[in-house]
């Protein structure tokens, strides 16, 4: 598959690939991956991802997975924690009309004026 739909694919799995990196240009040749998860995955759940049918090249490497622990320093994030999706759920909850609903509503009497 082409790069960009395996990350977009990888990014609907909940995973991004941020390095990979070949020692050289031998089937022998170790690669370097640095992987992120958007929610917490033991090391055998990762390990089901990468070797399984989801993953980027499936039966192709033997992969060896090895989390980083606590406090470890890896790149910089690509699922950034923030609390807005949640609260904007919530504020959905508590209106009669959902936000897209209110959002179709004032566009239209915005056009009906213009």
């Amino acid at each position: 598959p082409h790069p960009r739909d395996l990350a977009a694919k990888n990014r609907a799995n909940g995973v991004h690939n941020h390095c990979f990196l070949p020692t050289g240009t031998s089937h022998k040749d170790d690669i370097f991956c640095i992987w992120e998860a958007s929610q917490p995955l033991s090391a055998e759940e990762f390990q089901s991802f990468i070797d399984g049918p989801d993953g980027p090249a499936p039966g192709v490497f033997i992969n060896r997975v090895f989390p980083v622990i606590e406090g470890g320093i890896t790149p910089s994030t690509a699922f950034p924690a923030s609390g807005l999706n949640a609260i904007m759920a919530k504020i959905e909850e508590l209106l009669p009309l959902k936000l897209d609903e209110m959002v179709s509503k004032a566009k239209g009497a915005f056009n009906k004026e213009a």
